[in-house]
Parts: structure tokens; sequence; C-alpha cells
């Protein structure tokens, strides 16, 4: 199928599928582990910042005692897999 640069986008079984009304991502199996561990910590991160947030501190306060993205590792190269 065509992907948003125009670049044919292979989908293999057991990849995942995500949708909404903006469009659709496709996720390798291979990648699936380690994503889903990074959301996993993300949102264990902002509910550290939410609960900061109902303490009393401030946003900027909450947002630089729980850095949201410290977690993600660099991609290097294109991960999407074109034909």
């Amino acid at each position: 199928m065509p992907g948003m640069n125009g670049a044919t986008v292979s989908v293999a079984p057991g990849d995942l599928l995500l949708g909404d009304a903006d469009g659709v991502v496709v996720i390798p199996l291979r990648h699936a582990d380690s994503l889903i561990a990074d959301a996993e910590r993300l949102q264990a991160i902002e509910e550290a910042i939410r609960a900061d947030m109902k303490a009393g501190n401030s946003r900027e306060e909450a947002f630089a005692k729980h850095p949201r993205f410290a977690h993600i590792r660099p991609v290097s190269g294109n991960s999407a897999r074109a034909t």
C-alpha cells in the first residue's frame, strides 16, 4: 500500500496495524515488544507528571522531574519497509 511519502509499505503477517481518523501506522512485529515497553514506560511517566501536578507542582516542574521521552532510543536510518 502507498505510504505517507509515496513509497510502498509492506505489511507482513503478525505486524501491528494501528489506525484512527488520521491514518494507519504499520509496526513490524520485530519492533512490537520494544514499542509496547516504551509505551508502557511513557504511560508511567505521564501518570507521575499528573500526580506531581495534582500535588501542587507546576507543569514545568513536573515535566522537568519526569522527562517524557528520555527513555526513547534513537532510530538509525529509515525504519519503514519499502518494496
